[in-house]
């Protein structure tokens, strides 16, 4: 049987180093801080495409399914053409309860189908300007162009590297580097002692290729009781695919 790796990953400490012991802490402990708390809406500004200088708030709404996996993140917003009405997002499950199909209304319409081939090996095929139904059908009905990308995982679960092919035949390849701490390395960015707001949920961590301990120091500025992030500020050092984080960007959490 294939590992669902978005289940725990329960590690045994004996013979480990002591530099895992930070991450292994978060990740064996679904009873840590984060995992009691899941993102029910962000609020973040949005600019009016006919007038550069108005901005309103604009809202990101996420459901869940029975299993507490994301089902849809929905994007309202004022304007009459909305740039956030082509960020709504999907997400359908295998029987494992592992991500079988992620879509994305980026502009171009992404279908994201994975395929689990080993328990550190997985495929992303990557359906561009497509449309279907992914809560029925794995495939979408029609796509103009595909890609593929082979991600490899680490002992914990995390994906180290991702390699891809365009339909082209050009190839590309990032790694994903991690200190001691459980912190992904991005140049110049820092980190606080406080939870990394994809804890709350490992398909923000999949899908965003950052699965961060804490939250880069510059990112907050202000925290939750648990402390979670809850109002963001400039400069946002770790982009997000998957989450309307932004400058002024304030976090709706539903907490236990």
């Amino acid at each position: 049987m294939r590992k669902n790796i978005f289940l725990p990953i329960i590690v045994v400490l004996a013979g480990l180093s002591g530099c895992t012991k930070v991450w292994d802490y978060f990740i064996a402990h679904p009873g840590h801080p984060a995992r009691k708390c899941r993102i029910e809406k962000i609020t973040f500004n949005e600019m009016n495409p006919d007038n550069a200088e108005e901005f309103l708030e604009a809202y990101a709404y996420f459901a869940y399914n029975t299993n507490g996996h994301p089902s849809s993140i929905e994007y309202y917003t004022p304007f009459v053409y909305p740039l956030s009405d082509r960020l709504n997002k999907g997400f359908a499950y295998d029987e494992m309860g592992r991500l079988r199909v992620y879509t994305s209304d980026s502009f171009i319409t992404f279908w994201h189908l994975y395929t689990y081939t080993s328990p550190t090996k997985i495929t992303d095929s990557v359906f561009v300007y497509s449309s279907g139904d992914y809560t029925v059908n794995d495939h979408p009905d029609t796509y103009v162009s595909v890609r593929v990308s082979h991600l490899t995982l680490d002992m914990f679960g995390r994906i180290i590297k991702e390699e891809t092919i365009e339909e082209s035949g050009y190839t590309s390849e990032k790694t994903f580097v991690y200190n001691t701490d459980g912190n992904l390395i991005i140049p110049d960015v820092t980190y606080s002692g406080k939870p990394n707001i994809r804890q709350t949920n490992k398909i923000w961590q999949f899908i965003d290729r950052n699965y961060s301990v804490n939250q880069p120091r510059s990112e907050v500025a202000a925290l939750n009781a648990y402390g979670l992030p809850y109002i963001f500020r400039s400069p946002i050092s770790s982009q997000s695919e998957v989450l309307a984080i932004a400058p002024g960007a304030v976090v709706t959490y539903n907490c236990d």
